[in-house]
């Protein structure tokens, strides 16, 4: 049952899709700053479709990502 609802949250091509909401969402993340804070933790963070993970690790010295679902967040980091 666990592994059907965890399908129900996969969209194929959401990171190409949301490239504009990504960027939005990484903006608010960053708070307007450029000076670089301690950490973040990321709750939910699945695939990272919604955020990039690339601008944010150049913004915070350390990113914590949380979810059940350990292999969405492998993926995310590739």
């Amino acid at each position: 049952m666990f592994e059907k609802i965890k399908a129900s949250f996969q969209f194929p091509n959401a990171f190409y899709d949301w490239s504009d909401y990504r960027m939005h969402v990484t903006e608010l993340v960053c708070g307007g700053s450029s000076a670089k804070s301690d950490t973040l933790a990321v709750l939910g963070a699945g695939r990272c479709c919604d955020i990039d993970l690339s601008v944010l690790s150049e913004r915070f010295r350390g990113i914590t990502l949380i979810d059940t679902d350990e292999a969405a967040m492998r993926e995310a980091l590739h």
